[in-house]
């Protein structure tokens, strides 16, 4: 039976976010009362008059000052209410003479268990006549007319007990695991207390005693599919302390008050919610299974329905592919019904994030479409007072309004956060977005910290989203890096619509030098590059970076990244490649689009550099960013082809260098996001094509014949140090790093301390398989003396020792500067007496040679 967490830091439970508003605030008449540790409460049994630790109070009526709830009869669904007694006189007395003690209202909630009190049905709403029932009598008018509008209240209440019978089951969403409920329906996610709610069967306190320092309690109908709750708060705070994202979705601390709740609590956060961070914090710990890397023999890098892969791998769900599915089959059950919408659009955007890093790109698309729909009705794209003039049958939002402002400012983070994961994925394909940015009115977010701390900022100090200098005017206390991610969002988006729609508007006429209906020609060379709507958008990319604030031109700060506002630095510079990479003729040396083109791609190359220069894990920041890098190699690979193809040395060099810098900050990533190592192929992929039409020279140690020389292709090198020192005038060299069983090749790294051109590129794995070479007709009985390498790499005598000893114990061993030159060697001899231990490729480059034996070596290396 799952057990709910406890917490020490009872300041978390501020009656403002707290679990119940209504019991807080009756628990402030006793705030100085003792909380008597021995006190047991019990979900079977009813409530004695000791409640809350209350001394008993007598139920003889005293006068006027009591308030009197007699015994409902067994068929009620409150059956298990006490008789409740509060007698005012006698409170009275005991606050003013009560030994101090710890606030009640400082508890860990539940104070009151919800079994008895909200016991099978019917509503929400009878939970709130209960509560409101049972305040005590406070304000100007007097306890008797107090006192008469609560009986009232409590003949309401009994009116509303006797229609149990009519009350229909199919109201509650029951979970399908367990028949508990697996949700309700209050308007967002934790920031205030529900109005209504879908309730069945609430969670109860069995036999837990409320004690301090410990308030562990344990609870029941802990849905199935969710881990533990252990593990659970486990992945929940590695998703709050690793995802970039994570406090601006949530507000951190009423979310973590929120999972201290009972599971049927109804401000414990949704499945859907909890499935989804379940699903993608499975990257940023090893607790849980991810899935495998991804098999590119099988799968091809742009393939976009994985799925049909992943159904022939024929192994079980990762725990995040778990996840993942029950979040989406969550998600579908609650939004056709309704329920907690703004935390369905909160899951629906960590599932997004998800796909995008697990490369699945159907999926990605799709669901990225049906958040920016689900947030029209809504009505989070707008804010008052731009809605529509129109007379509608629905209202402008199906939300109910914020009840303050921490969930004000959710909601709207939750809509940003949904339009930046859609134009983001919008970049890599020509498809029309889900919703257009004229249709979106609605403020940025507020800083991070006035988010946390629930700061009111008003409008008046804000910018609006279709605001004419949003992308070029930052002030500098409305500006922080999740509002420049925002910005650079929206410049994406610009982009996109411009591209998308140029050839649509210049044959329309909306545009300028447009053509009419007869003489337009769809392969007609229009250089878009003369519009206004071009020039002026170009304009504002490049000025996008240059006006931010001061403090926020670097996302390095005291040695530590800002991954938000990386990612917006990046996706400002994927903006500038995006404008002008359709029109750059990178052969021309006037090009003013490759120029910015080339120049956007250094500058994401320097953002790289400045977080290498620190202890930052790339993999930390969001999948997204890693297709940021990818549209920058594939501008430097073009430049790249266009260098070779004019044989300029020094700008091949450098070329080299620059895209090698962006595939291992891809690499990088690709330990935490799989899309990255669909990125990395890719890049290989643009950059194969690039070469494959030009002559490299490569340099390897020497000579051909080696296990060296089978790596590369070809200049010959004498030495480790040669091949080094020839990178001046090569593209590439290979030497020898290591054997499995005779360890490093201690000249390759002395070479490398020394080392002033060039850097390592790669490293290939050759599996190792000596050959015994003879001449043609020579017999293993004939031989008598046999020759190889026993120096440095491959040391091929050392590695056949056994079979040496085995089946040619007669034959001396004599030693050459390499496997290469004994089977020269022997190839050169005249008697038949000689044989040479070396690789298989010697047979095909010396004459009338043949293999005796294969695979001689006493283990084999790697595979």
């Amino acid at each position: 039976m799952p057990k709910a967490p406890s917490s020490n830091n009872h300041n978390n439970y501020a009656p403002s976010h707290g679990p119940n508003l209504n019991v807080l605030k009756r628990n402030q008449v006793g705030r100085h009362f003792q909380f008597q540790n021995s006190t047991r409460i019990n979900s079977r049994s009813s409530f004695g008059d000791g409640l809350l630790g209350l001394p008993s109070v007598s139920k003889t009526k005293t006068g006027n000052n009591y308030i009197h709830r007699s015994m409902l009869n067994g068929t009620s669904p409150l059956s298990s209410l006490s008789t409740l007694v509060l007698n005012v006189n006698r409170l009275a007395m005991l606050r003013d003479h009560a030994q101090p003690a710890f606030d009640l209202t400082s508890m860990p909630s539940p104070i009151l268990p919800p079994g008895p009190f909200i016991h099978q049905n019917p509503t929400a709403r009878l939970t709130k006549f209960i509560l409101q029932a049972l305040e005590l009598p406070t304000g100007a008018d007097g306890p008797r007319t107090k006192y008469e509008k609560l009986e009232n209240r409590i003949a309401e209440l009994e009116a509303l007990l006797q229609k149990k019978n009519t009350y229909s089951d199919s109201n509650v969403l029951m979970s399908p695991q367990n028949g508990s409920p697996a949700s309700s329906h209050h308007d967002s996610g934790f920031g205030s207390e529900s109005d209504s709610r879908s309730s069945g069967s609430t969670p109860a306190l069995v036999h837990a005693p409320l004690s301090m320092p410990s308030m562990d309690v344990t609870w029941t109908h802990w849905p199935v599919d969710l881990p533990g709750p252990d593990l659970l708060r486990h992945l929940v705070e590695a998703f709050f302390t690793f995802n970039p994202h994570a406090s601006q979705l949530f507000h951190a601390p009423t979310f973590m008050t929120s999972l201290n709740l009972p599971s049927n609590h109804p401000k414990f956060p949704a499945v859907p919610v909890l499935h989804a961070i379940c699903a993608i914090a499975s990257s940023y710990t090893t607790a849980v299974t991810s899935p495998p890397p991804a098999d590119f023999e099988k799968i091809a890098t742009d393939e976009m329905f994985t799925a049909r892969y992943r159904i022939e791998e024929n192994r079980p769900d990762s725990f995040s592919e778990q996840q993942a599915t029950l979040a989406k089959e969550a998600i579908q059950r609650m939004e056709v019904l309704g329920l907690e919408l703004v935390q369905v659009l909160q899951s629906s955007i960590i599932l997004s994030w998800y796909y995008c890093s697990h490369a699945r790109g159907a999926e990605l698309f799709l669901n990225c479409a049906h958040s920016m729909r689900l947030c029209v009705p809504l009505g989070l794209n707008v804010c008052p007072p731009f809605h529509t003039i129109s007379k509608t049958i629905r209202p402008a939002s199906v939300l109910k309004p914020a009840k303050n402002v921490i969930e004000d400012e959710m909601r709207r983070n939750v809509f940003w956060l949904a339009y930046a994961v859609e134009r983001q994925h919008g970049c890599s394909n020509g498809w029309a977005l889900s919703l257009d940015d004229s249709d979106i009115s609605q403020l940025l977010p507020v800083q991070s910290d006035q988010f946390e701390t629930g700061k009111l900022v008003p409008p008046s100090e804000r910018q609006w989203a279709h605001s004419n200098d949003l992308l070029t005017v930052h002030p500098e206390n409305q500006t922080d890096g999740m509002i420049l991610y925002i910005k650079a969002s929206i410049l994406l988006s610009k982009v996109k619509t411009f591209n998308l729609r140029f050839r649509a508007k210049h044959f329309s006429g909306d545009g300028e030098d447009s053509l009419s209906y007869g003489t337009f020609c769809p392969d007609e060379p229009v250089d878009p590059r003369n519009s206004m709507t071009f020039i002026d958008l170009d304009g504002t990319v490049t000025s996008f970076m240059t006006t931010f604030p001061s403090h926020l031109r670097s996302p390095v700060d005291k040695n530590k990244v800002n991954c938000t506002l990386f990612a917006a630095m990046v996706m400002s510079q994927v903006a500038m490649i995006n404008l002008h990479e359709p029109h750059a003729d990178i052969r021309s040396r006037g090009c003013i689009s490759a120029l910015k083109m080339l120049t956007a791609s250094r500058a994401i190359i320097d953002l790289v550099c400045s977080a290498w220069g620190t202890a930052f894990d790339l993999s930390l920041l969001e999948g997204f960013v890693s297709y940021c890098f990818f549209a920058g190699g594939r501008v430097v690979a073009r430049f790249l082809q266009a260098a070779i193809e004019e044989d300029a040395g020094d700008l091949i060099k450098t070329f080299q260098h620059e895209l090698g810098v962006l595939r291992s900050a891809i690499d990088q990533m690709s330990s935490r996001h799989r899309i990255a190592a669909y990125l990395i192929r890719m890049l290989d992929g643009i950059a194969e094509e690039r070469w494959s039409n030009s002559q490299l020279s490569v340099g390897f140690l020497g000579p051909f014949g080696t296990y060296t020389h089978q790596s590369g292709v070809y200049c010959e090198k004498t030495t480790i140090t040669d091949a080094l020192v020839s990178l001046d005038s090569l593209d590439y060299v290979v030497v020898p790093r290591e054997n499995s069983t005779f360890g490093s090749v201690t000249e390759t790294f002395d070479g490398l301390r020394y080392l002033k051109e060039g850097f390592i590129q790669g490293e290939v794995v050759m599996r190792i398989e000596h050959c015994l070479v003879v001449k043609k007709g020579a017999k293993l009985s004939d031989i008598d003396c046999v020759l190889s390498h026993e120096q440095n790499c491959g040391q091929a005598l050392g590695q056949c020792q056994k079979f040496i000893s085995t089946h040619l114990t007669s034959a001396t061993t004599s030693k050459t500067t390499s496997t290469a030159a004994a089977a020269d060697a022997v190839s050169k001899s005249e008697g038949l007496n000689i044989a040479a231990i070396c690789s298989k490729i010697c047979v095909t480059m010396f004459e009338n040679l043949e293999i005796l034996e294969e695979g001689i070596q006493d283990e084999d290396s790697c595979p």
